[in-house]
Formats: structure tokens, sequence, C-alpha cells
């Protein structure tokens, strides 16, 4: 009986961890989309979907047109529209890819190093409407390391 409560409780504990994660992921996403349209005026038309990488210092979210090549193949058009920072339920800062324009928040100041320490996630949404939707999760990197490597089609 002891076995079953403590198999119970770790497979409780990781579940609620793992919708954690996503209901954190969507809320970046959500709360992104807002603040770009709000400084803006509206998500372009291309982007079709929105990756999040999340780590334990904080969630970065890219908003972009086509495949990545992490849950399938890479789509020769992948485009990277907007990238936004969000940590604590606050959007940190939003940088346009194309001019490298500071759109919200503030300037980043020693770059990414840090956010790829321990374990990052990433989570994909697709876009459906005006809204994105829950599509795949996986684990993204280790300390640095791609877990895998992306997919581009054989040509």
């Amino acid at each position: 009986m002891k076995w079953i409560f403590v198999f119970f409780l770790f497979f409780c504990n990781t579940s609620f961890s793992v919708l954690a994660d996503e209901n954190n992921a969507k809320m970046a996403v959500e709360k992104c989309a807002s603040a770009y349209v709000k400084s803006v005026g509206r998500i372009d038309n291309h982007i079709d979907r929105v990756y999040v990488q999340e780590s334990k210092r904080m969630s970065t979210a890219g908003f972009v047109h086509g495949a990545l090549g992490y849950f399938g193949e890479r789509d020769e058009n992948y485009g990277l529209y907007f990238v936004c920072d969000f940590k604590d339920g606050k959007v940190l800062r939003i940088v346009d890819n194309a001019s490298q324009r500071l759109l919200f928040g503030k300037k980043r100041e020693n770059g990414y190093g840090d956010f790829y320490k321990g374990k990052v996630y990433i989570y994909s949404f697709l876009r459906k409407d005006d809204s994105f939707e829950f599509y795949d999760s996986g684990l993204y990197a280790v300390d640095g390391k791609p877990t895998r490597e992306l997919i581009y089609k054989k040509k």
C-alpha cells in the first residue's frame, strides 16, 4: 500500500508539473501576443505558429511562419518574425527579428547565455484564427546542448 501511495504521489506531481509548464507557455504566448498588438497594431497574417523555449530563468517565445524542424521537417520558408521574453507573468521585451528593433521593454544586457543552463523545454502552438493552440512539447536542450538535431527536407 505504501508503494502505491508513493507511485500515485510521484505520478500526480509529474503530471501537474508538465501541465503547469504547458499553461505557463500558453500564458507567455497570450501575453506576448497582446503586448505585440498594443505596440504594433496586429499580428502579421503570415505568422502561423509560436515556439516557446522555457528554462528556469525565463521563457522566450518566437512568433514564426513555418515549422522549425523540431516536431517534423523544417519548412523551406521558415521565418522568425519577432521574439518575446517573458518571466513571472510579465512580458520583459519584444524584439522585431528583421530590424532587430526593440518594440517593447528594456534591451537585454547579457544575451541568452544563462538562459540555456540546465534543462530547456520547447512548446509548439499552432495559430487558429486569432489565437494559438497547443500542439506539442519536448526537451529542447540540456546545458546548451540540443537534445536532437533539427529535421531538414532532403533535396
